[in-house]
């Protein structure tokens, strides 16, 4: 039988859960960012025209308003959300570990609590998003997994992290955040 490359054990908590959505919201999604900034500005103009007061600082004032607004509401979203699958998710969800193996060819991943497993090929792999605390692995653009850094034995991140880099290679991104 073949030798798996590298053997992670890790789990998630509430607190890394809330990281990943903050980072995949307002860094991994730029667009989103840019197209709220550009509606802010849009936004400013037309309520500064209206009230007939269309200056420089009036349309920076509104917009920066109107922009603060909506990253506002989407923080209270993330929270929610957050608080909502810590309610949910109570059997497998937060604190459960998860188990993989990396081969050459193939992730194996196993959870204990559910006694559940499944393996992934590593062009079935959407995209690995490397952060300062931790590796997302996409199965999808909306789907991830996440492998804690604290998870891995420090003398292992470096080959760890070229051997993702070496599998991926154009699927494989770094967020300094």
């Amino acid at each position: 039988m073949e030798q798996e490359k590298f053997y992670i054990v890790t789990k998630m908590e509430q607190e890394d859960h809330k990281k990943f959505i903050y980072i995949t919201t307002f860094v991994k999604r730029k667009t989103g960012l840019i197209v709220t900034a550009v509606m802010s500005v849009l936004a400013g103009l037309a309520v500064s025209w209206i009230l007939e007061c269309v200056t420089v600082g009036m349309v920076a004032l509104i917009a920066v308003c109107y922009f603060l607004m909506i990253v506002g509401i989407q923080c209270y979203k993330i929270n929610k959300l957050n608080k909502q699958r810590a309610k949910t998710d109570k059997a497998v969800g937060f604190g459960a570990e998860s188990h993989l193996y990396f081969y050459e060819d193939h992730i194996l991943m196993e959870m204990p609590v559910t006694k559940s497993s499944g393996q992934l090929r590593y062009d079935q792999i959407y995209e690995i998003m490397e952060t300062k605390e931790f590796f997302a692995v996409y199965t999808s653009s909306n789907q991830a997994s996440l492998i804690r850094k604290k998870d891995i034995q420090q003398e292992e991140l470096a080959a760890f992290t070229g051997f993702l880099k070496e599998k991926m290679q154009k699927q494989y991104k770094t967020l300094s955040v």
